[in-house]
Formats: C-alpha cells, sequence, structure tokens
C-alpha cells in the first residue's frame, strides 16, 4: 500500500510540475532556409535571453536574479504594443534583438489587457512573417490563461551578413486576427 501511495504522489508532483512549465505548444516551422534552429543551452553557455521558469511565467534570465546580488546581464529591454480589434488586448515582447551569427535568441510574447480574462481558455497562435536570409522562428501555440506567453525562439544562421533583419509577428487570438508587430534582428559582428 505505501508503495502505491509514493507511486501516486510521484505522479502527482510531476503531472503539477508538467502543467506549470509547459504553457505553449510548438507547431510548424517557418523559415526561408533549410538550416536547423539551433538549440538554446540553459546550462552550458548562458545568455542573458535564456529562458527561467518563474511562478510568474517565463522569463528572461537577465530579468530575474537574487536580490543584492550583481546581475552579469543588462535587462532583457521588452515593449508593451495595443493590438488592433476591439477588446483592449496588448502584446509585450522584444521588438529589437542584438545577436551574433550563429546564435538561437529567445522572445517572450506576453498577452495582456482588461478583456482578457474573458478570453480564458481560447487559443492563440503567433506566426512569425517574412523572415529573411536564412532567419528561422517556430510558430507558437497557446491558450489564454491567467498568465499568457509563448516563447519564439528565433534561429540565426551562421554565415549571415551582419545588419538589421525584420520580421513581423502575427497574432490571432480563437482565430480571428489581431495584427502584426515588427521584430527587428540586429546581427553584429
Amino acid at each position: 500500500m505505501k508503495i502505491i501511495q509514493k507511486l501516486y504522489s510521484s505522479m502527482l508532483v510531476f503531472v503539477l510540475l508538467s502543467s506549470i512549465s509547459c504553457q505553449s505548444q510548438t507547431s510548424n516551422t517557418t523559415s526561408t532556409g533549410t538550416s536547423p534552429i539551433p538549440t538554446v543551452s540553459t546550462i552550458v553557455g548562458q545568455a542573458a535571453d535564456d529562458i527561467i521558469f518563474t511562478p510568474g511565467g517565463p522569463a528572461y534570465r537577465a530579468n530575474v536574479h537574487e536580490a543584492g546580488t550583481n546581475n552579469p546581464w543588462p535587462e532583457v529591454q521588452t515593449v508593451i504594443v495595443q493590438l488592433s480589434g476591439n477588446d483592449a488586448i496588448s502584446l509585450r515582447y522584444r521588438e529589437n534583438i542584438e545577436t551574433k551569427a550563429g546564435e538561437t535568441r529567445n522572445n517572450i510574447l506576453g498577452l495582456s489587457g482588461v478583456n482578457i480574462f474573458e478570453k480564458q481558455g481560447t487559443p492563440v497562435v503567433f506566426v512569425p512573417l517574412n523572415l529573411s536570409a536564412g532567419i528561422a522562428a517556430i510558430e507558437e501555440q497557446t491558450t489564454i490563461g491567467p498568465m499568457t506567453a509563448a516563447v519564439m525562439q528565433i534561429g540565426i544562421p551562421p554565415l549571415i551578413t551582419a545588419g538589421d533583419y525584420t520580421f513581423n509577428i502575427h497574432v490571432e487570438i480563437d482565430g480571428k486576427d489581431y495584427g502584426q508587430v515588427p521584430c527587428t534582428i540586429t546581427v553584429i559582428d
């Protein structure tokens, strides 16, 4: 009987932890090149925009640190943009991302607004559009909940020329078009 109780407890903890840390689902890959998106490691070669899962949802590594300790990275900057539609829903995201060639960057796409709770449980899709120069990004899907956020990974090819590359992130909530916002990738030497 004790073995069954321990097994049940272990399964319950696993299910709860899985549901907290896995809010977004990855689906189709959109890319103008054939290179796969490199994976981001949070163990080796840490970066400021590595994703840390907090009780408030996903956050950038640079924006989460212990009080009283020095943060080795500057805070990752985001903007809040009002989406189209009559629902007064806003999107918080990284409008400008600076990176080196061959790296993968993360962009947390978070929805908020006065009427957001009325849409709880409805599907949200973030689609990268007009990618160029072999830059790849993955379409992200999630549902509206108390903390609605998805992480879009953006893969930069290793042989890309330094410069600015702009693409759009299209937002669709419950099949309705909420417009698109620009995201500029600045590749540095």
